[in-house]
């Protein structure tokens, strides 16, 4: 029996996690199915350690920016003569570009059925130009996929056809990152933190959407009533040199350590005592279903989905509100043990039941089985 094939394309590979990012989960779902899995990489050098890790064939196409960037990507050609010569029956794309560039082949394409466009975030088709390419071009070879119902609902907003769009939540490994994380203990000593502490933290990395200004606004006035609390920002970023110049206005730097880039970040989440995600703005955050797996109690603000995510069992919050935070913060603090053990539970059960990792190979098998 000849196996279709299904390659699946993505701009470059992402170099802060291994094993948990979401594109190389998609090839795992595809492990001893009837389908051959492809794993593409548009831009950047081979990397041995993802051809090794993964269970499949990995190409690399090593196009640099020019060649796909543009109304009419150079790269185009290329690419469209590696689908139809390796008559691959299905693309799955992630995030815009790669998927405006199926866009532009998919009508030449015979022998390609299926096209799985997969969108991670909020506001990728605000651009008018965008909404009309979706409107015209995503026909019904297409689905279109948003990993929360709040992306859903988005490209849902833009104009996107109704009867093309599929919700598959992003979803984490539970049981595979706790073997992977480290104790509280040692996670505190590799980042050299305290470790007779109250830990709050947060992953990601220091943009302005992620909200971490807020997040020190909104500790600060705990550190005068909490003389055990102290704050970790794990990942670095671009607003990092400004963030350690807020907490040394707030007075509070002392009370607060932002790591830099830090590969494999969820290794450390034990470190923490209380998770917080603040964003402006979000999908449907990896690092919280992390957190989440992990144990952790934990608050977030009501954008994206976020809310999504932590249904009645976190502790949801206004975005953009500073005030908010040191609130969320203050009642998790005062709370007694078996308050926060009765959260955590909650929130393990909601892993388990909407974002294990086995119904999202599931999810992506029979999208692209129809």
């Amino acid at each position: 029996m000849i196996k279709r094939k299904v390659l699946q394309l993505t701009i470059g590979l992402n170099h802060t996690v291994q094993q948990f990012d979401l594109f190389e989960e998609v090839a795992r779902g595809f492990e001893d199915s009837d389908y051959e899995f492809i794993f593409g990489v548009l831009t950047g050098k081979p990397d041995s350690s993802v051809i090794e890790r993964l269970p499949c064939e990995t190409v690399f196409f090593e196009f640099d920016k020019k060649q796909i960037a543009g109304l009419f990507p150079k790269a185009v050609p290329e690419l469209y003569r590696y689908i139809d010569n390796n008559n691959i029956d299905t693309v799955i794309t992630h995030r815009y570009k790669p998927s405006y560039m199926m866009a532009i082949m998919a009508p030449f394409l015979k022998k390609c059925r299926r096209v799985v466009s997969v969108f991670h975030g909020l506001k990728e088709f605000d651009r008018r130009s965008r909404q009309l390419m979706g409107r015209c071009f995503y026909t019904e070879k297409w689905r279109i996929v948003g990993v929360s119902q709040a992306v859903v609902n988005d490209l849902l907003n833009k104009g996107l056809p109704k009867q093309r769009l599929v919700l598959i939540r992003n979803a984490i490994d539970s049981k595979a990152l706790i073997e992977q994380q480290y104790s509280k203990s040692d996670a505190r000593e590799k980042l050299g933190l305290p470790q007779d502490v109250l830990m709050v933290g947060t992953l990601g990395r220091t943009k302005h959407v992620k909200g971490h200004d807020l997040l020190l606004e909104g500790f600060a006035p705990l550190c005068a009533n909490h003389k055990n609390l102290h704050l970790v920002i794990m990942g670095g970023g671009e607003l990092e040199d400004s963030l350690n110049e807020l907490s040394k206005k707030l007075g509070i730097v002392d009370s607060v350590t932002i790591t830099g880039p830090l590969p494999n970040a969820y290794r450390y989440l034990k470190a923490m005592d209380i998770f917080i995600m603040p964003s402006r703005s979000e999908g449907l955050p990896i690092a919280m279903l992390e957190a989440m797996s992990t144990g952790l109690p934990v608050i977030g603000s009501n954008v994206g989905g976020i809310p999504e995510a932590l249904g009645d069992a976190g502790i949801v919050i206004e975005a953009g509100s500073a005030a908010a935070v040191t609130e969320a913060l203050e009642s998790l603090i005062n709370a007694g043990d078996e308050e926060r053990d009765k959260m955590i539970r909650e929130l393990e059960a909601r892993i388990k039941k909407n974002f294990a990792i086995e119904g999202y190979h599931k999810a992506f098998r029979e999208l692209v089985s129809k």
